[in-house]
């Protein structure tokens, strides 16, 4: 049970690891939790809900927790093409109760944060280095061109610090 919502192995494939934690897939956690979830590389896993970032990489004992790392339970892994993470971790680090009823053989995690809304007050993916980068603009009246910072373009023929922007006329 995840935030008033059953899920059983007849639908995903949960399964408990050597050190009895409950291993859910990562596919199930956008709706599971509502938050943001994301593998990125095959290596990492990147868990965003509230203000909270967890961050897992693949065989890992550590996640990063808002930018500091901390000891995890069980580590991120990929059994049979499925990435699997820890509820137990997931709970601790995202404002959740967790429990295990052994009797009922049933996991459950509640939300618990204060927080009003599951979506971050701020939030800039240029600030988060997941932004596209842009390589040309144009505007009415002329051409524009962008240099993204450490970006060699033809325009300029090297690389920029800084975004810088430059617009010419175009008679």
């Amino acid at each position: 049970m995840i935030d008033n919502k059953e899920y059983t192995n007849e639908n995903h494939t949960f399964y408990m690891d050597d050190q009895l934690n409950i291993m859910v897939p990562v596919n199930i956690l956008r709706d599971a939790l509502s938050c943001s979830a994301h593998v990125y590389d095959g290596k990492r896993l990147l868990v965003e809900k509230h203000a909270n970032e967890v961050e897992f990489s693949l065989g890992a004992s550590e996640a990063k927790v808002n930018g500091t790392r901390e000891a995890i339970v069980s580590p991120f892994i990929c059994k049979d093409d499925t990435y699997y993470v820890s509820l137990n971790d997931l709970a601790n680090y995202l404002d959740y109760s967790y429990s295990w009823d052994i009797q009922e053989n049933q996991a459950s995690a509640m939300d618990t944060s204060d927080s009003a809304t599951i979506i971050p007050t701020r939030y800039d993916l240029r600030e988060k280095r997941r932004a596209a980068a842009v390589l040309g603009v144009c505007r009415a009246g002329g051409t524009g061109v962008v240099a993204a910072a450490g970006r060699e373009t033809a325009v300029f023929g090297r690389p920029y610090d800084d975004e810088q922007r430059i617009y010419t006329d175009a008679g």
